[in-house]
């Protein structure tokens, strides 16, 4: 019978908490390591759901840069948007798009866990994946920002935004085999689904606009 994702991962009664300032780099730590692909990375993140809960302030914390980026996006004119789009509606529809793309993919893989015989390691999997993301989005995303205002040249931007995002595939890929206990190819097909998944929410947005 498949699981649905409240009954692996069930709804807090009371607020999530913030994590501290050590818990944040213990947490942060871990993931670097698995950014390294060492699986003992995978020690820092609590089978739990209040670490699942939890790593999703990874969001929050990665948010300010992300909103830079985006609003240079804007500012460069690197979207095709309709005549009159406003900076707001710009980023009103590009903040929904953030939320879902932070969540869906954990979501979608409830079901999946579900399938594979997997929900017992769920909750340390989204700790860690989410953490990760912060990590991989702490490298990214200033890379894209130097190449928007132009700290390097172009074809640079393009070849260090390739090489950072081959990494970061990667670095997801070792995530969910090492956390999932599955194997690099199915590791690797569920990395190429998250990235359809990114893609599409994109594209959506992009329409929307």
């Amino acid at each position: 019978m498949k699981a649905s994702f409240g009954a692996i991962l069930p709804r807090r009664r009371s607020p999530v908490s913030a994590p501290n300032t050590v818990e944040v780099s213990v947490w942060c730590a871990g993931a670097w390591r698995l950014g390294r692909f060492d699986e003992t990375g995978l020690a820092a993140f609590a089978n739990t759901t209040d670490a699942a809960w939890r790593s999703f302030y990874a969001a929050i914390y990665i948010a300010p840069l992300w909103l830079l980026v985006s609003v240079m996006h804007f500012a460069v004119g690197e979207t095709t948007l309709a005549e009159g789009t406003g900076l707001f509606q710009y980023l009103t529809v590009d903040v929904i798009a953030y939320i879902i793309g932070w969540t869906a993919f954990p979501v979608i893989m409830a079901g999946v866990c579900s399938q594979l015989g997997r929900e017992s390691v769920y909750l340390r999997f989204i700790a860690a994946y989410n953490w990760s993301m912060l990590i991989q989005n702490m490298i990214y995303l200033p890379v894209i920002l130097a190449g928007l205002i132009g700290l390097i040249p172009p074809q640079a931007a393009m070849l260090l935004t390739i090489v950072t995002l081959m990494w970061a595939l990667a670095f997801e890929a070792f995530v969910l085999k090492s956390a999932l206990k599955i194997p690099m190819s199915w590791a690797v097909g569920l990395t190429a689904f998250d990235l359809f998944l990114a893609l599409m929410i994109g594209a959506t947005a992009d329409v929307v606009l």
